[in-house]
């Protein structure tokens, strides 16, 4: 068949579709056909925004994701500006408590705590200050007023520091009541303060403040050392003893100032 008889047939067909369409002979085909084509036309429609809204929710949890690491990294940065500032601020608390101090003590060496002793049985640190800045054995350490401990070693610029709850230490205490009850202080599984030989006779409260008494040649009167935090008494035993609760956690002392008498 030539394209001229093609040609022919398809507008005789068109011009037959035409007067069919007239006649109204074709209403329902062309009914149907709209409600197929809409049907296909709203699925192609609705696929369509499927898809555009997968792409833009996926493009806004992209960008959701980026700005929450900002977030978290803004988050992490503030964190660790106020960890330094938490740290400047005990440091300079420390360094003002020790200065007042240093105003009723003549003579002081300011000191950093830069270790500790391995021996797990034992509680003793190392500063940075030793025998050329006039740092002797038996003298009494503090921080920010408070008596933590005695120097026991010394060497040309270090020195070690027994703290006062190590097991061996021992140091002369009284408490501020009206019996000014004396003791000897000790330190108890490297965890707490024990005030032995008191008297039964002497009335001690829990909150009463413990010091350092006279009796330690090496260590002046008066200086904190903590409060009582409960008071034992057993039967038939002359004296009574005081569990003291230090004024200062032992164990997070970073700067100390070394008595010089």
């Amino acid at each position: 068949m030539n394209s001229k008889k093609i040609f022919l047939v398809s507008f005789f067909v068109f011009l037959i579709l035409i007067f069919f369409h007239y006649r109204g002979w074709l209403k329902p085909v062309e009914t149907s056909a709209r409600f197929i084509l809409g049907k296909t036309s709203f699925g192609l429609y609705s696929i369509s925004n499927d898809v555009k809204n997968y792409f833009g929710r996926w493009a806004s949890y992209k960008n959701l994701f980026k700005e929450n690491q900002k977030c978290l990294e803004k988050i992490s940065s503030l964190v660790a500006n106020q960890s330094d500032l938490t740290q400047l601020r005990e440091e300079n608390n420390i360094l003002r408590a020790q200065l007042n101090f240093s105003k009723e003590e003549s003579r002081f060496v300011l000191a950093n705590v830069i270790g500790k002793t391995p021996d797990p049985s034992s509680n003793i640190v190392l500063i940075d200050k030793g025998s050329n800045s006039e740092i002797k054995e038996g003298q009494g350490v503090v921080t920010g007023g408070i008596l933590i401990g005695k120097i026991v070693k010394v060497e040309s610029n270090t020195a070690q520091v027994r703290l006062l709850i190590d097991n061996q230490s021992r140091i002369a205490g009284s408490v501020l009541n009206k019996d000014k009850t004396a003791g000897i202080i000790n330190g108890e599984y490297n965890l707490r303060l024990k005030l032995t030989l008191i008297p039964l006779t002497e009335t001690i409260k829990l909150g009463d403040q413990v010091v350092s008494s006279n009796l330690d040649p090496d260590v002046p009167r008066g200086i904190l050392i903590g409060q009582i935090e409960s008071v034992q008494k057993e039967l038939y035993q002359p004296f009574q003893t005081a569990i003291i609760k230090p004024a200062v956690d032992l164990n997070k002392v970073t700067i100390v100032s070394v008595l010089i008498n």
